[in-house]
């Protein structure tokens, strides 16, 4: 929303994580740090499908609709190019109205080999947990919007075996990764996520 502002302003904008496909390929004075969401979304609908799937259902949040369904559409184009069927693409709104057990239920019904959560941490814990009572056989992908420690804090047992891209690699032996992680941790003191 800030974009035209700051072009009009001629003011630099840098973000990590904005990463909708709604600010891509324009000539202006935002610049990310990050790949634009589709191309995490094509590679992990690659993943997917190299590894059997070939029924797919993507959920996403509408509450961040700029980023899921960047993110969702280009996973579900993907994985129909190279020979898997969408069952659905299915949008949600996250929040105390949603009934998590109804949702799951939608899901299951088409039987994918694969569910695709475009949401935040806590709700795709909900979701994974919701999907696994039901199925314990489709294989649950994440978003990099989900994938970090509360996902699998929220999620239990239930969310163990979920895959997920990331961009980083926090466990990475590389000297330059162990001496930011250090900084990170002096300065903020706890380890980075």
């Amino acid at each position: 929303a800030v974009v035209p502002l700051a072009n009009r302003l001629k003011l630099v904008l840098i973000s990590p994580t904005a990463t909708t496909d709604e600010l891509s390929g324009k000539d202006d004075w935002f610049f990310r740090t990050a790949a634009d969401a589709p191309t995490g979304a094509r590679q992990l609908a690659q993943l997917i499908h190299r590894r059997g799937a070939r029924s797919l259902v993507v959920l996403m949040d509408a509450s961040n609709r700029s980023y899921s369904s960047s993110f969702g559409h280009a996973a579900a184009t993907q994985f129909k190019a190279l020979g898997g069927t969408v069952a659905t693409e299915m949008n949600c709104e996250s929040g105390p109205a949603l009934d998590y057990g109804d949702l799951a239920k939608r899901i299951v019904a088409v039987a994918p080999d694969a569910v695709i959560l475009v949401d935040s941490p806590g709700e795709a814990a909900i979701v994974a947990q919701q999907v696994r009572r039901l199925d314990t056989h489709a294989v649950i992908a994440l978003s990099p919007w989900g994938a970090n420690v509360q996902f699998v804090q929220f999620g239990g047992r239930a969310v163990e075996g979920t895959i997920a891209l990331q961009a980083v690699n926090l466990d990475s032996d590389l000297p330059r990764m162990h001496d930011f992680a250090r900084r990170y941790r002096q300065r903020f003191g706890e380890d980075p996520t």
